[in-house]
């Protein structure tokens, strides 16, 4: 990027990154949806945000990071959306989804890690210290969003078939597999899609800061996650009270709404214009400007 648009893309990575992850926390699950279509593009939202800012302010890191995010988004994204809830009868099939959600935020071990260096490590080696605290409230926020939805959706009847659960477990574990391999074998990854892997000093000091970032993180999600979990009822009624009219604003809506009355009060102004210049007066205004014209060039 030419250097005087690296600030400007870097803001709106910024801004996306945090819209989406505060839409994705705020959103409820409709009709006992896991992820519902505005949970999904919330959640492309945040994590196309995230991807700018790794590739603006990731450094060497960045260009495996901004792939590996983009991947997350595809793999972990869709096991959360193909996720149907918890079943008492199989409490184990909540492992997949968690382990979506863990790789989505940075878990060491998991794609996800390889992308959480390019946010984490390698803005902090940068001093992009914005687009590092973007990140890290980001991440929170989706962590708490999807533990909210993981424990708060049930799996329907149907499900319950052998058959029909072989098959959509088989179809969880895919993605989540790769996620895994991936994170096993981070350097062939990042030779994979981005040439040689950094290493020496400055990648260790990008191991230590992403790890004790995504820590840090993961607790922050999960606080989130269980103050909002644990309040009593009217307190939740108003907490989601405001969650709903914050929610709202955050859709932007109003912005656009803004901008439809702009935009009308322009094209109403050039009708104006038109009229008076287009009219009966329109050989005048000819005469008028071709006489400015002339004047111009006379005076040079």
């Amino acid at each position: 990027l030419p250097r005087g648009m690296v600030g400007w893309v870097g803001g709106a990575g910024v801004a996306a990154a945090l819209i989406g992850g505060l839409q994705w926390w705020l959103a409820e699950p409709a009709n006992g949806e896991l992820a519902a279509s505005a949970d999904q593009s919330a959640l492309i939202l945040a994590l196309g945000g995230l991807a700018v800012l790794a590739g603006v302010w990731g450094n060497e890191l960045g260009p495996p990071a901004m792939i590996a995010l983009s991947l997350g988004l595809l793999l972990s994204g869709g096991v959360l959306s193909l996720f149907e809830g918890r079943d008492p009868a199989a409490p184990y099939q909540t492992a997949w989804p968690f382990a979506a959600l863990a790789a989505l935020v940075g878990l060491p071990l998991t794609l996800g890690f390889v992308g959480a260096r390019g946010l984490y490590g390698g803005q902090a080696i940068g001093g992009a210290w914005l687009g590092l605290a973007a990140a890290f409230v980001t991440n929170s926020l989706l962590l708490a969003g999807g533990l909210r939805r993981i424990s708060g959706a049930w799996v329907t009847a149907e499900l319950r078939e052998p058959l029909l659960r072989l098959a959509y477990l088989a179809g969880l574990s895919l993605p989540v597999l790769f996620l895994l391999l991936a994170g096993l074998f981070p350097t062939a990854f990042a030779r994979f899609v981005a040439g040689p892997a950094p290493t020496g000093v400055q990648d260790q000091a990008a191991t230590y800061w992403t790890v004790a970032l995504f820590v840090l993180a993961a607790l922050s999600g999960a606080a989130l996650w269980g103050l909002g979990s644990g309040v009593p009822a009217q307190a939740d009624r108003a907490q989601m009270a405001f969650r709903a009219r914050l929610a709202r604003w955050l859709q932007l809506e109003w912005l656009y709404a803004g901008l439809g009355a702009a935009l009308g009060a322009l094209a109403s102004v050039v009708r104006a214009l038109a009229d008076v210049v287009e009219g009966e007066a329109a050989f005048l205004w000819s005469l008028v400007a071709a006489l400015l014209a002339w004047l111009y060039i006379a005076g040079r």
